[in-house]
């Protein structure tokens, strides 16, 4: 009987030793070939690799839905200087964030997320900081795109510059009914969170 139990640490042993690397260590990249990660009730994403590669897609379609101004990437970027690419998407359409960093100094991280407003008034569903989406005093839903994107560097001595910014959107983000926005005319609006 005790000659049983000591083969059978024996054989468990290497099997062990084979799945420790496993379970100490995560792997370098996060890879989407085709499956969508919904991210919903306030979660983060903290990608601690800052290689711009650590967040890959292989496949149209798939790839990170942010329900909501709370569901985020928290990238840890640092100091690396590169040109990043978000796969976010939305219903299966592919809507990549994608932009260039240079000049950080320190150990910082970028707080990155999208999301749809789910009617074309963009008033009643507006991220935290932002006060309206209006022009002259007046509501300008109707001739915004019912999506904001959350692009914020925080923890840096000097922030990085950032530069190719390239925002993406769904059809629906655009041609909601009471809509009159025309895609031609479009241009980014900068608000900054003052909390």
């Amino acid at each position: 009987m005790c000659n049983q139990r000591t083969v059978s640490i024996q054989i468990l042993l290497p099997i062990f030793a084979l799945l420790l690397p496993v379970l100490l260590f995560g792997q370098a990249q996060l890879v989407f070939n085709g499956a969508d990660i919904v991210l919903n009730n306030g979660v983060k994403l903290v990608i601690s690799n800052p290689n711009p590669e650590a967040l890959t897609q292989t496949k149209s379609g798939g790839g990170l839905t942010s329900s909501g101004p709370y569901d985020n990437i928290v990238w840890m970027i640092g100091n690396h200087a590169g040109s990043y690419t978000v796969p976010f998407s939305a219903g299966g359409t592919s809507m990549p964030l994608s932009f260039t960093t240079a000049g950080a100094t320190g150990n910082g991280f970028f707080v990155l997320g999208t999301y749809g407003t789910p009617t074309w008034k963009n008033n009643d569903d507006l991220p935290p900081g932002v006060g309206g989406v209006g022009r002259n005093g007046s509501d300008n839903s109707s001739y915004t795109i019912d999506r904001f994107w959350q692009i914020a560097a925080s923890g840096y001595t000097v922030k990085p510059a950032l530069s190719n910014l390239i925002f993406s959107y769904a059809e629906g983000d655009w041609n909601k009914r009471g809509c009159c926005l025309r895609i031609a005319c479009t241009i980014s609006k900068f608000y900054r969170n003052s909390g």
